[in-house]
């Protein structure tokens, strides 16, 4: 049974006003029909990382549930974030994957060659890119892997500076 989510933004007066400016109905999924088990467990993450935030949500066409994790610290660009939609059936995801490698890659994103992963089904779609920036002169590498599995595209983000969150435990999490 899906549950209708009401969320809105509010104009300058805030919520006291009660009047929305902007409104959406997000479709909930129950457990029942929502894969929440691929969701990340997140005793797979280092010790001390708590989860900063998540939604539900619409993502081109399906449904998704979106998960944010950090460490608990100084440095906050350091994080783990995984989502999972839903869509309608595999041809709806089929059609909308392209549309996720359109919004999460682009030509300066790296193949790495430090990580061997492929996920179990060698037939699925993926994709898995790095990109090595800087924040606060704190060098970091940024990974992105996408991948497309019957209905359901697996989106994760991971910013990793070598301490606090390496490129073997990143790996290790994609693993599981």
């Amino acid at each position: 049974m899906m549950v209708k989510l009401y969320l809105g933004l509010y104009g300058p007066c805030g919520p006291v006003c009660g009047i929305p400016i902007i409104r959406q109905t997000v479709n909930v999924p129950s457990p029942d029909e929502f894969p929440y088990d691929l969701m990340l467990d997140p005793a797979l993450l280092p010790l001390g990382w708590q989860r900063l935030g998540g939604s539900v949500g619409e993502e081109l066409g399906g449904v998704s549930d979106y998960v944010d994790f950090g460490p608990d610290g100084a440095r906050t660009f350091i994080k783990f974030s995984h989502q999972v939609t839903l869509d309608p059936d595999e041809q709806a995801a089929s059609d909308a994957y392209t549309g996720w490698e359109e919004k999460w890659f682009n030509t300066y994103w790296a193949t790495p060659t430090e990580i061997s992963f492929m996920p179990v089904n060698p037939d699925d779609p993926y994709q898995l890119g790095f990109l090595d920036a800087s924040v606060d002169e704190v060098p970091l590498r940024s990974y992105t892997y996408l991948q497309r599995h019957g209905e359901l595209i697996i989106l994760v983000l991971a910013n990793i500076d070598g301490d606090l969150f390496t490129s073997g435990q990143f790996e290790d999490i994609l693993q599981k």
